[in-house]
C-alpha cells in the first residue's frame, strides 16, 4: 500500500465541560478532572442501587446549538437522536477549525467515515428494555415523543453519518464502523486508506459516543468501571474506567493536497498498524503480544524509526489489567527497538473512557502536543505499575517544554478495543510559519486596572461583564486599556474565567467594606514617579531540575532551538532520571544553564519594557549583568559562561562552609589559619568560608551550626588560581563595549568602568564576593526596587537582611510557574513600574473578534440524551417532588422510637400518589431495609435543587455540618474554634490558652471529619448520622460500601486496626478506633510537621535550616515581620490543608513550636 503523508487540517471536540479545542489544550495541562455522579437528567441512578455499584462518570452539559443552520425543522427535531445533533456541531466547529466553512472545496470527493458505539440489535435492546422497565413504565408518556415517520430515521446509527453529509453537501461515501473503544482508530485507518489510494480528497472522521443505563450497567456487571469514581491510569490502585461522553472529528487531507491548497496543518499522519489477538486465551483478555504486532506494524508501513518516538499516548483505560498488559508491550517496545527515552501518559486520567471515540481523543491531545510542543502530563502520579520503573519510559507529574532530538517530533497513540482490536496511529509535527508556544491560554492571568478614587476603581468592576469571553481575550482588553497615568493601581491573577468572576466580587467586598484584599489580588496608591530600578542576576547554586519549566512552554523569548550548544544545555535542564539532579548542579552545565534563563528573562523584560538603571550580580550572575548593560553579546554571554564553568569544574580540592551568625567569632577564628579565607559576604547574618577542606571540618566543630555546600572547589579563593588564569586566556579575544547602564562588582562593592571589565571578571574567581557592601552602596546611591533575575528568590531573601526598607522582587519566585512571573508583574505594576502589556499577549493570536451570538428564538439545548427548546431546569420531576413529600409525612408520623417504615400500596394512593409512579413505589417496598436509605438520597437531591427541605425524625442527629479537611470551605471548625475567632481585635490570647482551646475542639472536629466521610460514600446529609446508628441495619451499609468508607477514612486520619472495622456493629465503633489510632500517632505526626515547618522557614527568609530551632521566637530572634508571616503561612498552605480559621489562630503563634501544635492539632498534611 502506497504510504502517503496525511495532514490533519480541522479538529474538534464536546467533551464534559469542554467546548472547544482551546478548551481541550487548557483542560489537559491540568490534572482536573470534571467526573460527576450520575445526573438524574440522564437517568435515575437512584433505581439500581445494589444493582450497579459505579456512580461517577464525564458526562455532556447542554450546549446551545442553532440547528436551523442544518436545514432541521423544529418539529422533527425531537425524534432525532442527540447523537446526530452533537455529531452535526462538532463536524460545523472542525470546517470552521479548518477554515473550510468559508471557502469552496472538493464536496464531491469527501467521505465522512464516524465511529459511534456499539449498533443496536435485538438482544441488545431485550436487555435495554429490562434495564430501563422501572422508570420507563413510570415516566415514558412524558419522556419520550409520540411514534412518527422520523422516529426510526432518527435513531439508526448509520444514519450519524449520513445526516453530516446530507447536510453539508459532502457526496463521497458514508458509513459509521464499530470496534468497541478502537472505533474511532478504526474510521481513521479507513479514512486514512481512502485518501491514500485516492478514492477519496477529503475525509471526515472522528466519531460520537453517549451514555445510556443499558450500557453503564453493562459495562459495571462486566466489572469495567471504577467504583471509586476515579480514573487511576497505569496505577496499581487502579479499579476500573470512569465513562465519559463526548464527540471528536478530524478532517483529514493528503499532505501534498493540503499544501497546495493552502490549508493550516495541524500535524502529520504518518500512519498506522492494527492487529487482532486471535486465538487469545479469552475473547475480552488483553494481549501484549498482539498489541505489540500493532506498534510493530505501524512503524513498518510508516517508514518511521521507533528510535524517534519521543511520546506515546497510552489507551490507559484504568483496569488493572489491561494497563498492565499494555504496559508490558511498550516497555517491550522501547526495549526491543532500543529507545532511549520515552514519555508516556494519557488524558483518561482527567477525561475518563470516551469509548468509541477514544482513539481520536487521543490523537487530537497528541496533534496539539506537537504543535505546542509540549509533553503533556499524566495525572495519576500515585503507585505507578512497576512494569514502568524502567529507565526507558517516563510518566511526566506537569507538562515540560517538548525539546525534541530529532529533525523532527515524533509521537505514538494507542487504541486497543475490548473484543481483541488493538490500533497504534504515528503522528509527526508539521511546523507553521507562525506558531504559538505552548498554546493561546496560559495557566494563569493577570488582569490589571487603575483609577483615581476607590470609588471609581469600585465602579469599573462593577461594570465587568466576562459573558461570552475567554479569560485570555478578557485579560487583554483590561490591560490594554491601562494608561498608567493614574495613582491607583489594582492586579488580579485568575487561573479561570470563574475564579476571575469571584475575586471581583470578594475585591469588591474588600474596597467597600474596607477590609484585606484575597490572594492572587494586589493594590496600591502609587506616585506617579518610577522607583529607581536594580537587576540583580543570581549565581551557581540557584539552578534546579526543570527550571523556568513554564517559561520555556510559553515565552518566545525562551526559545534557543537554534544553537545547538543550547539545545544541549536544555535537555540538562529537562533530563529525567535518577542522575539527573546532579547534573545540573554540575558546574560545567550549571553556569551557561543559568546564562540561558538570564538572557530569557531579560528578554521578556525588555519587550515589556521594565529596564533597569544599574546591573549587577551574585558571583557568576556577574556576567549576566554585563551582558543586561550591553557590554557583551548573547552569543559573548554564552560563550563566556560556558568557558567559566568548564575551567572551574576542572580537577581540584577544597571546599566550602556556609556560616550564620556569630560573623565576628567566625572571621577572629579564621586569622589561626592560612588556607581558608571568607569567599562571600552575603548578608549581616551570613558568610562563607573556601578553603583546605580538613581545616574547615575543624572550623565546623568548632561552630556546629555551620554548614558544609555541595561543591567541588573552594571558589573565590587562592585555590582558584589556575581556574583563573585560563579562563583569562578563554576570554582573552573578547571585547567589553561601552555599558548603557551602570554594573557594580562583587569584587569591589563600586561601580565598574569599561576599561576594568575584563580584568574584574577574570579576578572575581580568586576575589571575596563583597555582596552586602555592594547592595548597600547600590541602595545608598538611590536603588529604591531590587528585582532578582534567574530561578528561585535567593538574592532576593539577601536584599531584605541587608536593605529590609527598600522592595526586593524576584522575577521568579515559585520556581519556573507563570503565575510567579505573573505575581511579580503585578507587583512591579502597584509599585508603579509602567510597562508594555501587550507584550504578554503578542505572540499568542488571541480571538480578539465578537463572539458568534446565536438567536434565543433557534436555540436547542442538546446533552448526550435530548434535545429540548428551554435549557434543562434544575427543579426535579412533579412525580419526584410527590414521592419526596409521601415520605416526608411518614416520618412526620414516626414515633421516638423509631419504627420500622412500612406502608402498602393502597396506603401510598391514599396519599395521592398517582398511578404512573406505581413501579417506583413497588421498588420502594421491596427494598424494606433500606427505605430509609431510599428517601434520604430521594430528599438529599431534592434539597440540592433548593425546593424542599427535609423532616428528620426527632432521635436523628441535626448537628451543624462538619468542616472538609483538605477543602477551603470556610465553614468554621467548631464551638471552640468559633469563640477563638470572635476575640477582640487587639486583645490576643495567650499561646497556652489558644492551645488548650485547640485540643477541646479536636475530638469534636474528628468526629464531624468522620461523620463527613460516611455521608460522602453513602449520600446521606451529614446532619441525619450520629455515631449511634447501626451500620448495617439503620443505613444500609453493606461489606463492600465498609471498604469504601475504610479507603476514605485512610486519607484523613491514620488507620492502624482496620480490620476492628469490619467487626462493628455502629459508627461510634469505628470512630472509637480512629480516635485510638490518631491517638498514638500524634507524636509521630507533630515530629514532622516542624521539619516541614523549619524546611519553610529556611526557604523563605534565607537561613540554613540547622539554625532554626523549634523554640525560636518568630519575631525576636528570626526577625520575621508580619508579611513573611503570611509569606511562610501560604506555603504552609501548600503542604497542609489550612482554612482561615486555622490562618486566624496561626497568628498568634511565636515560635516553631506553636505552629507545630496548631497544625498537628487542626491539619492533615497534603
Amino acid at each position: 500500500m502506497k504510504n502517503n503523508d496525511i495532514a490533519i487540517i480541522g479538529m474538534s471536540v464536546l467533551l464534559p465541560k469542554i467546548f472547544s479545542i482551546r478548551d481541550f489544550w487548557q483542560h489537559t495541562k491540568t490534572d482536573k478532572n470534571f467526573f460527576c455522579p450520575v445526573p438524574t437528567e440522564h437517568w435515575n441512578h437512584f433505581l439500581y442501587q445494589g444493582i450497579c455499584h459505579a456512580n461517577n462518570g464525564g458526562f455532556l452539559d447542554e450546549i446551545a446549538m442553532d440547528l436551523e443552520q442544518f436545514g432541521l425543522k423544529e418539529q422533527h427535531i425531537p425524534f432525532i437522536d442527540p447523537r446526530q445533533l452533537l455529531t452535526l456541531e462538532c463536524v460545523r466547529c472542525c470546517f470552521e477549525d479548518a477554515g473550510y466553512h468559508h471557502r469552496d472545496f472538493d464536496r464531491e470527493n469527501t467521505s465522512v467515515i464516524l465511529a459511534c458505539g456499539s449498533n443496536s440489535g435485538a438482544l441488545r435492546a431485550k436487555y435495554e428494555f429490562s434495564a430501563q422497565l422501572a422508570q420507563h413504565q413510570t415516566f415514558c408518556k412524558s419522556e419520550l415523543p409520540e411514534w412518527s415517520q422520523h422516529s426510526y430515521i432518527g435513531s439508526l446509527d448509520n444514519i450519524i453519518s449520513g445526516r453530516v453529509a446530507h447536510c453539508f453537501g459532502l457526496e463521497g461515501k458514508n458509513f459509521v464502523v464499530d470496534a468497541c473503544c478502537a472505533s474511532a482508530m478504526s474510521a481513521i485507518s479507513i479514512a486514512i486508506s481512502e485518501l491514500q489510494t485516492g478514492q477519496s480528497s477529503v475525509v471526515v472522521t472522528g466519531g460520537v459516543d453517549t451514555l445510556t443505563e443499558y450500557e453503564y450497567l453493562g459495562l459495571d456487571k462486566t466489572g469495567v468501571l471504577s467504583h471509586s469514581g476515579n480514573s487511576r491510569s497505569f496505577s496499581s490502585d487502579a479499579d476500573g474506567s470512569v465513562i465519559s461522553e463526548g464527540a471528536a472529528i478530524l478532517l483529514l487531507k493528503r499532505k501534498e493536497d493540503a499544501i497546495r491548497d493552502g490549508d493550516s496543518i495541524h500535524a502529520i499522519i504518518k500512519g498506522f498498524g492494527a492487529s487482532s489477538n486471535g486465538k487469545n486465551k479469552s475473547l475480552s483478555l488483553p494481549s501484549p503480544q498482539h498489541q505489540l504486532k500493532a506498534l510493530n506494524r505501524a512503524y513498518q508501513f510508516s517508514g518511521v524509526s521507533p528510535q524517534v518516538i519521543e511520546f506515546i499516548e497510552g489507551h490507559g483505560n484504568a483496569t488493572k489489567i489491561g494497563d498492565t498488559a499494555e504496559a508490558e508491550t511498550i516497555v517491550q517496545f522501547l526495549e526491543d527497538n532500543d529507545v532511549e527515552h520515552c514519555a508516556l501518559s494519557t488524558c483518561k486520567a482527567t477525561l475518563g473512557h470516551t469509548r468509541a471515540i477514544a482513539g481520536v481523543v487521543g490523537i487530537i491531545r497528541t496533534t496539539l502536543a506537537l504543535k505546542h510542543k509540549v509533553i503533556p502530563l499524566h495525572a495519576q502520579q500515585k503507585n505507578i505499575l512497576p512494569v514502568l520503573h524502567n529507565d526507558r519510559v517516563h510518566l511526566p507529574a506537569k507538562p515540560q517544554p517538548w525539546l525534541g532530538k530529532y529533525e523532527k517530533r515524533s509521537a505514538g497513540v494507542n487504541a486497543f478495543g475490548f473484543g481483541g482490536t488493538n490500533y497504534h496511529v504515528v503522528l509527526e509535527e508539521y511546523t507553521p510559519k507562525d506558531p504559538v508556544c505552548g498554546g493561546q491560554d496560559w495557566p494563569w492571568e493577570i488582569l490589571l486596572f487603575e483609577s483615581h478614587t476607590t470609588e471609581d476603581l469600585v465602579d469599573q468592576l462593577q461594570r465587568i461583564s466576562t459573558a461570552d469571553m475567554r479569560l485570555a481575550e478578557h485579560a487583554y482588553h483590561c490591560c490594554m486599556k491601562v494608561t498608567g497615568e493614574k495613582p491607583l493601581r489594582l492586579a488580579m491573577l485568575a487561573s479561570d474565567i470563574h475564579m476571575f468572576e469571584e475575586l471581583v466580587q470578594v475585591t469588591l467586598d474588600a474596597l467597600t467594606q474596607n477590609d484585606s484584599l484575597p490572594r492572587n489580588v494586589f493594590l496600591q496608591k502609587t506616585e506617579v514617579r518610577r522607583p529607581k530600578i536594580a537587576f540583580l542576576f543570581n549565581g551557581q547554586g540557584s539552578q534546579c531540575l526543570h527550571m523556568a519549566r513554564e517559561m520555556f512552554m510559553y515565552l518566545p523569548q525562551f526559545q534557543f532551538a537554534d544553537n545547538a550548544a543550547q539545545r544541549n544545555i536544555m535537555h540538562r535542564i529537562f533530563a529525567n532520571g535518577d542522575s539527573s539532579a546532579s547534573t545540573i548542579h554540575n558546574t560545567e552545565i550549571a553556569q551557561p544553564a543559568l546564562a540561558m534563563i538570564h538572557q530569557g528573562y531579560h528578554a521578556l523584560l525588555q519587550d515589556l519594557q521594565i529596564n533597569p538603571d544599574i546591573a549587577a550580580g551574585h558571583s557568576f550572575g556577574e556576567i549576566s549583568a554585563f551582558y543586561c548593560s550591553g557590554a557583551l553579546t548573547a552569543e559573548q554571554h554564552f560563550q563566556m559562561s560556558v568557558a567559566r564553568g568548564q575551567v572551574m569544574s576542572g580537577d581540584g580540592e577544597g571546599g566550602m562552609l556556609s556560616v550564620f551568625g556569630e560573623i565576628d567569632l567566625v572571621v577572629d577564628c579564621i586569622k589561626n589559619f592560612s588556607d581558608v579565607v571568607v569567599a562571600n559576604y552575603n548578608c549581616p547574618q551570613q558568610i562563607v568560608l573556601s578553603g583546605n577542606i580538613k581545616t574547615l571540618e575543624k572550623i565546623h566543630h568548632q561552630f556546629p551550626q555551620s554548614q558544609f555546600i555541595k561543591v567541588s572547589h573552594a571558589f573565590h579563593s587562592p585555590q582558584m588560581q589556575q581556574a583563573q588564569t585560563d579562563f583569562a586566556k578563554h576570554i582573552e579575544g573578547f571585547d567589553f563595549k561601552e555599558p548603557i547602564i551602570p554594573v557594580y562588582t562583587n569584587t569591589t562593592g563600586k561601580e565598574v568602568q569599561r576599561e576594568n571589565m575584563k580584568t574584574t571578571v577574570v579576578e572575581q574567581i580568586t576575589s571575596p564576593v563583597l555582596f552586602h557592601d555592594m547592595i548597600q552602596r547600590m541602595h545608598d546611591e538611590g536603588v529604591e526596587l531590587f528585582l532578582e533575575i534567574g530561578p528561585k528568590n535567593v538574592v532576593r531573601n539577601l536584599v531584605k537582611n541587608i536593605v529590609p526598607q527598600a522592595s526586593s522582587m524576584a522575577i521568579d519566585p515559585k520556581n519556573g510557574e507563570i503565575h510567579g512571573l505573573l505575581q511579580t508583574i503585578a507587583e512591579l505594576y502597584t509599585h508603579g513600574v509602567d510597562m508594555r502589556l501587550d507584550a504578554l499577549f503578542t505572540a499568542r493570536h488571541l480571538d480578539l473578534s465578537e463572539g458568534k451570538t446565536l438567536s434565543s428564538e433557534n436555540i436547542w439545548w442538546v446533552n448526550g440524551v435530548r434535545a429540548r427548546k428551554e435549557k434543562m431546569s434544575k427543579e426535579p420531576s412533579q412525580s419526584l417532588r410527590q414521592i419526596h413529600q409521601y415520605f416526608s409525612s411518614l416520618h412526620k408520623e414516626e414515633d421516638e422510637h423509631r419504627q420500622p417504615i412500612f406502608h402498602t400500596r393502597n396506603d401510598m394512593n391514599e396519599k395521592g400518589i398517582n398511578e404512573k409512579d406505581d413501579v417506583m413505589l413497588s421498588y420502594q417496598e421491596t427494598m424494606r431495609k433500606f427505605l430509609e436509605t431510599q428517601q434520604q438520597i430521594m430528599s438529599l437531591y431534592l434539597t440540592e435543587g433548593g425546593n424542599a427541605s427535609l423532616s428528620l425524625p426527632q432521635n436523628i442527629s441535626t448537628a451543624v455540618s462538619p468542616p472538609q479537611f483538605g477543602e477551603n470551605t470556610g465553614t468554621r471548625l467548631g464551638e471552640s474554634r468559633e469563640k477563638i475567632s470572635e476575640e477582640p481585635h487587639g486583645k490576643m490570647k495567650s499561646m497556652e490558652k489558644v492551645t488548650q482551646e485547640i485540643h477541646e475542639a479536636y475530638d469534636e472536629n474528628v468526629e464531624k471529619a468522620f461523620l463527613q466521610v460516611v455521608a460522602q460514600k453513602t449520600g446521606y446529609p451529614v446532619a441525619s448520622l450520629s455515631l449511634q446508628h447501626m451500620i448495617a441495619e439503620d443505613l444500609g451499609i453493606d461489606s463492600i460500601k465498609r471498604v469504601e468508607i475504610f479507603e476514605a477514612l485512610k486519607e484523613k486520619f491514620v488507620i492502624v486496626e482496620e480490620q476492628s472495622g469490619f467487626s462493628a456493629v455502629t459508627l461510634k465503633d469505628i470512630f472509637d478506633t480512629i480516635q485510638k489510632n490518631n491517638g498514638e500517632h500524634v507524636a509521630a505526626k507533630d515530629t514532622d510537621t516542624r521539619t516541614t515547618i523549619i524546611e519553610i522557614i529556611a526557604e523563605l527568609t534565607g537561613y540554613p535550616q540547622y539554625s532554626i530551632q523549634e523554640n525560636h521566637m518568630l519575631a525576636e530572634e528570626l526577625g520575621i515581620d508580619s508579611i513573611k508571616r503570611m509569606e511562610i503561612f501560604d506555603a504552609l498552605k501548600q503542604r497542609f490543608t489550612v482554612d482561615d480559621e486555622i490562618t486566624h489562630t496561626l497568628l498568634t503563634a511565636s515560635s516553631v513550636n506553636d505552629i507545630a501544635k496548631i497544625l498537628s492539632a487542626n491539619t492533615k498534611k497534603k
